[in-house]
C-alpha cells in the first residue's frame, strides 16, 4: 500500500528532478518516523532490562545517548536534506517550468521565519494556501511546498536543539530520568512535524493522497491519546467484577478473570500506545499474578486497582484537555441544532444529531460517570425512531461535563 501510495505520488509529477526530490523527501520521512515511533520499544525494552530502574551509573548515561542518537538519527538526516532542498527559483512564469533552476540541490540561502511553535498543537496553518486550485507551474507549487517546508524544518530544528540541551545537562548530573523524559516528549512533537511534511507533499503534488497512506500506523498524540483513554476504560471495566470477586470470595475462578482482562489489554494496540514505564508496570503486573497464589494475588490485584486509577492522570494532558473542551461544545452546539431541527422533521436533525453523538463518543475514558451515561447512549448512529431518547442520553452527558 504504501509503494503504491509513493507510485501514485511521484507519476503526478512531470519533472525528472523535483520528482527525485520529493522521492527522497518521502523515503526520509518514512524512515525518520521508523526511528521516532521505535522510541516506545527501545525504552519499554530498557526499562524491563532494568526491572523499572533506570539507574545512574555510566552505563545507563551511555544506554540515553544512544536512546537519543537512534531515536533522532532519521530526522537529523531529513532536516539535512531539507536544507539542501532550497532551490533557486527566479520568478517562474505562469507558461510552464522554462524559468525554474534545480540545480544540485544546495542550499540558495532561503530565509526561515522566526518563531514557529509544533508541539502538540494544529498543523494545519503551515499548509495554508497549498491547495488553492490556481494554475501553477510545477515549478511554482514546489517553490510554495519548500517555503512550508522550510518552516516545518524550523520548528523542528528547534526542538532537536533543545532536546540536545536538556539531555546534555541532565547527563552531566547523572540524572537519567529527566534525560528520558526530554527524549520522550520531544518523541511525539517531532513526528507530527515529519507527518506535516508528508501531509504537505500530498497538498502540492497529490491532493487526493491521503498523506496517511505515506505513514501507515502513524497516529497523532491525540489519536495515540484518545486510544490509550479508551483502552484503559474498557480495561478498568473489565477488571471491576473479578477484582471484588478476588476481594470478597478469594477464588481461583476470580483470580483467572482478572488476569485474563490484563491479558487482553496488553495484547490490545492501546497497551502498545501507551508511555514505556507504563508499560512495564503493566507488564510487571501480569507477570507477578501469574505466579500467585489467590492469597497473595489478592493484594497485588488491589494494588493493580489503584494504578489504574492513578492513570486517569492522563486527562490532564493538553492534547487531551483541548480535544474534550472543543467535543463538549461541539456536542452542546450540534445537539441544540439538532433538537430545533426535529421539530421541522425527525430526518432533518439526523445529522446534527450523529455530530453530537460523535462529539460523546470521543470522550469515553474520561470518567467513571460520563462513561455510564456515554454507554447509556439508545444508538451509536442517530435514528430518526429514536431521537427523543437520543437527546435525553446526551443531555446527561453534556451535565457532567464542564
Amino acid at each position: 500500500m504504501t509503494a503504491d501510495s509513493v507510485r501514485w505520488l511521484l507519476s503526478s509529477i512531470r519533472t525528472p528532478k523535483i520528482a527525485e526530490a520529493v522521492a527522497e523527501l518521502v523515503r526520509l520521512a518514512q524512515a525518520a518516523l521508523v526511528d521516532l515511533e521505535g522510541l516506545d520499544e527501545s525504552l519499554y525494552h530498557r526499562f524491563k532490562d532494568s526491572e523499572g530502574e533506570l539507574g545512574e551509573d555510566t552505563g545507563a548515561v551511555i544506554t540515553v545517548r544512544a536512546l537519543l542518537n537512534g531515536t533522532f538519527k532519521g530526522l537529523r538526516e531529513m532536516l539535512a536534506f531539507c536544507q539542501r532542498l532550497r532551490p533557486e527559483v527566479e520568478s517562474p512564469g505562469p507558461e510552464g517550468d522554462a524559468d525554474f533552476t534545480f540545480g544540485d540541490l544546495e542550499a540558495a540561502g532561503a530565509s526561515t521565519p522566526d518563531d514557529l511553535s509544533l508541539g502538540a498543537g494544529d498543523i494545519g496553518a503551515l499548509l495554508d494556501g497549498i491547495d488553492e486550485h490556481k494554475p501553477q507551474s510545477e515549478a511554482q507549487r514546489f517553490a510554495a511546498l519548500i517555503q512550508t517546508i522550510s518552516s516545518i524544518e524550523y520548528g523542528l530544528s528547534s526542538q532537536l536543539a533543545e532536546v540536545d540541551g536538556r539531555v546534555k545537562l541532565s547527563l552531566q548530573d547523572r540524572e537519567i530520568a529527566p534525560a528520558v523524559e526530554a527524549i520522550d516528549d520531544t518523541q511525539g512533537a517531532t513526528s507530527q512535524g515529519v507527518f506535516a511534511v508528508l501531509t504537505a507533499v500530498c497538498e502540492t503534488f497529490a491532493p487526493g493522497l491521503d498523506s496517511a497512506s505515506l505513514a501507515p500506523g502513524h497516529l497523532t498524540m491525540l489519536q495515540r491519546a484518545l486510544l490509550v483513554r479508551r483502552g484503559l476504560a474498557d480495561l478498568g471495566r473489565a477488571l471491576t467484577g473479578p477484582h471484588e470477586r478476588l476481594q470478597r470470595e478469594g477464588s481461583e475462578v476470580a483470580l483467572l478473570g482478572v488476569r485474563k482482562a490484563l491479558a487482553t489489554f496488553l495484547a490490545s494496540p492501546a497497551f502498545a500506545m501507551m508511555r514505556p514505564a507504563d508499560r512495564w508496570q503493566l507488564s510487571h503486573f501480569d507477570s507477578t499474578l501469574a505466579k500467585q497464589p489467590v492469597s497473595a494475588a489478592k493484594l497485588t490485584s488491589e494494588g493493580l486497582s489503584k494504578y489504574l486509577e492513578s492513570l486517569s492522570s492522563i486527562n490532564q494532558r493538553e492534547v487531551l484537555v483541548l480535544h474534550d473542551r472543543r467535543a463538549a461544545n461541539d456536542l452542546r452546539e450540534a445537539k441544540a441544532a439538532a433538537e430545533q431541527l426535529a421539530l421541522i422533521g425527525p430526518r432533518l436533525a439526523l445529522e446534527s444529531a450523529q455530530t453530537a453523538v460523535e462529539a460523546a463518543l470521543s470522550l469515553y475514558g474520561r470518567s467513571l460517570d460520563v462513561d455510564e451515561a456515554i454507554l447509556a447512549l439508545p444508538e451509536r448512529m442517530a435514528t430518526a425512531e429514536r431521537l427523543p431518547e437520543t437527546f435525553a442520553a446526551l443531555d446527561r452527558v453534556a451535565r457532567l461535563l464542564p
